[in-house]
């Protein structure tokens, strides 16, 4: 009895530390006498830090380099993590169109017509230059030239109304040195009043008065103060066409030519004109001006 009693305080022993064994291992059902017991993970540094140092001397060059080890990752813990995506519903508004008796879309509305410029009253200062053409029968120095200005009123498009002067001065037909000062009044046509380059008609008529010297002796001319001379007046006709080219808005290029007809009023007794080969005498002219100058209109 004596020698059995130690052999049971070993037994005794061994089932005490046992026990726990048992109860750490899930595997063993319970009053499992013959489980193996787990081994206990052992304790130390990281395994990223049981790797030895390897001395330079004993690394071959030509052996490709080792990675490091990667750490493991672990799962996170249950309930942790980004936060869940929230989406929120909104109801959309209604689109309410009020529509008023008579509406009608903008595309069934046709486009007004293109407003019209309307024409305002323009009034114009003409200033000109202008030479006088003579038959061929005059006398050898024959010539003449001069300036003149004239106001013009423009009510609507196609028509204005001129009123002007002239001041002319050289040799008339008979060679006779004149000088003289027209008064027109010309109604002008305009054909296509909207174009840059207007094509116009023009005619009126004219009252003239004229000054005749000379230094030699004429039975055409009295004397008169140690001069030979006359003073003749006159009243005609005169018509033609022309261009204006529109330099700008207010400023205008006008080139003419005007056909005129006068006769003497005067109560001179010696006639103008005499044709001693034919023995033909008349107080009837004619001619031909020829006019350019500029025209400021506002």
């Amino acid at each position: 009895m004596r020698r059995c009693l130690p052999h049971l305080a070993i037994v005794a022993a061994s089932m005490s530390l046992s026990l726990p064994a048992f109860a750490q291992n899930p595997n063993c059902p319970p009053g499992s006498w013959f489980c193996a017991e787990e081994p206990a993970a052992p304790q130390g540094p990281p395994a990223a830090q049981q790797h030895e140092a390897v001395p330079q001397e004993d690394v071959d060059p030509e052996a490709p380099p080792v990675a490091a080890p990667r750490a493991r990752r672990h799962a996170p813990p249950p309930g942790y993590g980004p936060p869940p995506v929230v989406v929120y519903d909104q109801p959309q508004q209604p689109h309410v169109v009020i529509v008023s008796p008579g509406y009608r879309p903008a595309h069934a509305v046709p486009p007004p017509p293109p407003a019209r410029l309307m024409w305002r009253p323009e009034w114009a200062i003409n200033l000109r230059v202008e030479g006088i053409g003579f038959a061929r029968n005059g006398a050898s120095n024959a010539g003449m030239g001069g300036i003149g200005a004239s106001l013009r009123y423009r009510p609507v498009p196609h028509f204005a109304l001129e009123a002007g002067f002239d001041l002319i001065a050289g040799n008339d037909f008979n060679g006779f040195e004149r000088t003289e000062v027209p008064f027109t009044l010309n109604g002008i046509l305009y054909l296509n009043p909207r174009n840059r380059v207007q094509v116009y008609l023009l005619g009126g008529m004219h009252v003239s008065r004229a000054e005749v010297r000379s230094d030699l002796p004429s039975p055409l001319l009295h004397h008169e103060d140690g001069a030979f001379g006359a003073d003749y007046t006159y009243f005609g006709g005169q018509g033609g066409g022309g261009l204006e080219f529109r330099l700008s808005r207010r400023i205008g290029l006008d080139l003419d030519v005007l056909g005129f007809m006068r006769k003497r009023t005067d109560d001179g007794k010696m006639p103008e004109y005499v044709d001693w080969a034919h023995n033909r005498a008349t107080n009837t002219s004619a001619g031909a001006m020829f006019r350019g100058g500029l025209s400021f209109w506002w």
